[in-house]
């Protein structure tokens, strides 16, 4: 029964998930609070709040999904079928329910923690995309594949944002600070929301394409059910046309932002990160794509991306190591390298 769960839950993509959020606030938001003397500041039980939001989120939008998905899985992947089979669908809604609850727990709390009573919207909206793409939105052209990445998307988004609450609701209230020092707070500021932006770009554009290519894998099931997907609607030929230009996209994307990164006078790395772990297997991926002429070829592809995804969020500890060697910060509060 546990590990009937735990495989519902995608428990594998869920500590991925996890470590990335501990690597994005030990590897670039805490760098940065140590750059401008502001470590003190940096609360660690907020982002762990963020956090737990994030993964129980998650858990309730795999759970959901398999729950309104039976029928396609069937077709698709019968045999990893958990609903209906190794647990009854009761009590499959009632562990969704408690994930959805706890997890908009956590995210409310955070809200009235940092005073910034917007973010209830975002903490509500989030799962409520993820139960109308389950129940019907993923059938449609695009919509469903944009409203996964734009929840992936929201993960260091979000990171930005809590970090631009905790500094402001710190400083706004020290009435003697002056303009110059607000302005730093500010830059500091944008600083972490340039770095947030690009994790979320790349978040948003690898989910974006592994999404399309998850739907050409699971053609046969969806047409079954009527399903409106982009392979569906216009065909292999065009979804692989679509799946390179995506490609291409993101892999300019990334070596234009690579190769103009303002916060480091001392960078040998970053540009070649980007070209080997990022641009040459994306590569990789649009001649696989072109190639692809079974379900087991786009299942390969679909596991190459997820791979691509995981060498972006270890840039992480790129952008650690670079603040350490630029501005003699410590690497996970833990050593320095001067």
């Amino acid at each position: 029964m546990i590990k009937d769960i735990l495989r519902l839950i995608r428990i594998k993509n869920l500590v991925f998930l996890s470590v990335f959020q501990i690597i994005l606030y030990f590897g670039v938001l805490d760098p940065i609070f140590q750059k401008y003397g502001m470590s003190e500041i940096l609360n660690g039980w907020q982002f762990l709040l963020l956090g737990l939001c994030a993964v129980l989120t998650a858990a309730s939008g795999y759970v959901i999904n398999d729950y309104y998905d039976v029928k396609i899985d069937m077709i698709n992947r019968p045999k990893k079928v958990i609903v209906g089979n190794t647990i009854d669908r009761h009590t499959v809604m009632t562990i969704y329910i408690v994930l959805a609850i706890i997890g908009i727990a956590f995210g409310v709390a955070l809200t009235f923690w940092l005073k910034s009573y917007t973010m209830i919207f975002v903490f509500l909206l989030v799962p409520g995309l993820l139960w109308f793409y389950s129940s019907g939105y993923k059938r449609q052209f695009l919509l469903g594949n944009i409203i996964i990445a734009l929840c992936t998307y929201m993960v260091p988004f979000l990171f930005g944002y809590v970090s631009d609450k905790i500094l402001h609701l710190h400083y706004d209230s020290i009435t003697e600070l002056g303009g110059f020092f607000m302005n730093l707070v500010n830059h500091v500021c944008q600083e972490i929301y340039i770095w947030m932006f690009a994790f979320a770009f790349f978040a948003f554009a690898l989910t974006l394409i592994r999404e399309i290519v998850k739907d050409q894998e699971d053609i046969i099931g969806d047409s079954e059910m009527e399903c409106r997907t982009l392979p569906i609607v216009w065909g292999i030929k065009k979804t692989k046309t679509t799946i390179v230009f995506l490609s291409i996209a993101t892999i300019i994307g990334v070596l234009y932002a690579s190769h103009n990164i303002p916060f480091f006078e001392t960078d040998k790395i970053s540009f070649q990160y980007a070209i080997f772990m990022i641009a040459l297997p994306l590569l990789s991926v649009i001649y696989l794509v072109i190639q692809a002429n079974c379900k087991k070829s786009w299942e390969q592809i679909s596991t190459f991306l997820k791979c691509i995804m995981a060498a972006g969020c270890l840039y992480t500890l790129v952008i650690c190591y670079l603040y350490a060697l630029n501005y003699d910060t410590t690497i996970f509060n833990l050593f320095s390298i001067k």
